[in-house]
């Protein structure tokens, strides 16, 4: 019987959807409070792309409420910009993870190229990289995508 590390739990009832893969105790969370601990990896998978929506969301309501909008707008938009940016290349991080996996199988697919795995690290020009992960090699339709994962993965 497979047993694991640690208790999981389901995200808490104020917790926002999206950010955390799980939640944890509530125990944990009071005691992560008092110490002003974030606690981030193991079960707890941040989506980073969401976690920078969230504070932008966060700011701009605070920002809002004491009408300081006018202080905090550069943050709030620099928030806002890298999380368009990690939500953009995201498919074409997923597309290359699959090529890297296809490959070690022994099933080559498509050839992405060096550039392109360059690009989804450390470009950060939106509007080449929405083009990129709009291209059809990187969203392909709903069938084409099952096909091709279901091509990586070896046969029973």
């Amino acid at each position: 019987m497979m047993t694991l590390v640690d208790d999981i739990y389901l995200p808490g009832p104020n917790e926002p959807i999206g950010v955390l893969s799980w939640g944890k105790s509530p125990e944990l969370t009071d005691k992560d409070l008092a110490a002003a601990v974030a606690r981030i990896g193991g079960l707890r998978i941040p989506n980073y792309g969401q976690a920078y929506l969230l504070a932008a969301d966060t700011l701009l309501r605070s920002a809002r409420e004491a009408r300081t909008l006018d202080h905090h707008g550069l943050p709030i938009f620099f928030l806002q910009r890298h999380a368009a940016e990690l939500i953009i290349k995201a498919p074409l991080q997923l597309g290359l993870e699959i090529q890297t996996f296809q490959d070690r199988l022994g099933k080559p697919g498509p050839t992405l190229s060096a550039d392109l795995r360059k690009r989804a690290d450390s470009c950060h020009d939106l509007k080449p990289l929405l083009a990129e992960s709009n291209s059809s090699a990187l969203a392909p339709d709903s069938r084409a995508c099952a096909s091709l994962v279901l091509s990586a993965l070896p046969r029973c």
